[in-house]
C-alpha cells in the first residue's frame, strides 16, 4: 500500500501517512471495508462519536432517558440526521457493549488480585473456583481452622459508589450458603486493588426484586449499595488473618482488635 502512495499520482493529494491516519480512523469508528458491519455509517459514526466523551463511561447513572443527552451527543445527532430518541437507543446500546466488555475485564482483574492477596495474607487454602467453574454462584473460597467462606467478588474503578450486577444464581446460592459473603473490589485505573469491603447479605436478600408469579422471574439486577450497609474489610476472614496481613482485609473490629 505505501509504494502504490509514493507512485501512482492518483494518490498524490495526501501523504502517505495522511492516508494511514486516515485509514486507522476509519477501522477505529467502524467504517473500514473490511470491518463486518451491517449498522449504517450514521450509526457508527455516531456511536464511535458518543464513546469518546468524557461522560459515555457513567452514561447509566447520568443519562436515563432522552431529555437528558448532553448537548455533544444532540449535536452529533443532528448532523447524522438522527433524531434524539434514536440517537438515546444508539446511545444505550454503545454504551451497553462497552460496559459488559469492561465489567468482564474488571471482574477477571479484582478477582485474580483478591486471590493473590488472600494467599499472602491467610494461614487458609485459598482456590480460584471461577477459574474453572462460572456457575458455583461465587468465585473464590477459603478454608482453614475449621473455617469456611465463598466469596462472590465484584469489582470497579469507581470511586464513591457501590454498585454491582448479581445474577439470579448468585442470589440463590447466597440465600442458601451460610458461608457466602459478597466482596466488593475498588481497583485504581492500572487494575490495582485499593480498597476492600463486605456488602451486608441481609441488605442485599431485602432489596432484591420480588417475582411477580410462576411466569415472571427476575434474571439479573442491578445494586446500588448505600455506605451504610458496606463493612471495610471481610470480617469473616479475621480469624484466619496472619500477623503481617494486607491491612486492606481488616474490618475495623480486626484492626481495633490488633491495635489492643
Amino acid at each position: 500500500m505505501r509504494s502504490l502512495l509514493t507512485t501512482n499520482v492518483r494518490y498524490g493529494d495526501l501523504t502517505p501517512t495522511q492516508y494511514e491516519t486516515a485509514l486507522r480512523w476509519l477501522e477505529t469508528s467502524g467504517l473500514s471495508v473490511n470491518q463486518d458491519s451491517t449498522a449504517p455509517a450514521a450509526v457508527r459514526l455516531f456511536e464511535h462519536a458518543v464513546a469518546g466523551a468524557s461522560w459515555f463511561p457513567q452514561v447509566d447513572d447520568l443519562i436515563r432517558d432522552p431529555d437528558e443527552l448532553p448537548a455533544d451527543a444532540i449535536n452529533a445527532a443532528q448532523v447524522l440526521n438522527l433524531g434524539i430518541d434514536e440517537a438515546y437507543q444508539h446511545l444505550v446500546a454503545a454504551w451497553g457493549k462497552v460496559d459488559t466488555t469492561t465489567r468482564e475485564q474488571l471482574g477477571a482483574a479484582g478477582e485474580a488480585e483478591l486471590v493473590k492477596l488472600l494467599r499472602s495474607s491467610l494461614s487458609a487454602t485459598v482456590e480460584h473456583v471461577a477459574a474453572w467453574s462460572d456457575g458455583l454462584g461465587y468465585d473464590i473460597s477459603v478454608s482453614g481452622n475449621d473455617a469456611f467462606l465463598h466469596l462472590e467478588v465484584k469489582s470497579s474503578t469507581r470511586r464513591n459508589e457501590c454498585t454491582f450486577y448479581l445474577s439470579r444464581n448468585e442470589f440463590e446460592v447466597m440465600k442458601r450458603d451460610p458461608h457466602w459473603s459478597l466482596v466488593f473490589v475498588r481497583l485504581s485505573p492500572e487494575y490495582q486493588i485499593s480498597a476492600i469491603s463486605t456488602v451486608r447479605k441481609t441488605w442485599i436478600r431485602d432489596s432484591a426484586p420480588l417475582d411477580t408469579g410462576p411466569e415472571v422471574r427476575w434474571a439479573s439486577c442491578r445494586f446500588d449499595a448505600p455506605f451504610e450497609e458496606v463493612d471495610p474489610g471481610i470480617p469473616a476472614l479475621f480469624p484466619l488473618l496472619r500477623p503481617h496481613a494486607s491491612s486492606l482485609l481488616q474490618s475495623a473490629l480486626a484492626a481495633e482488635s490488633r491495635r489492643e
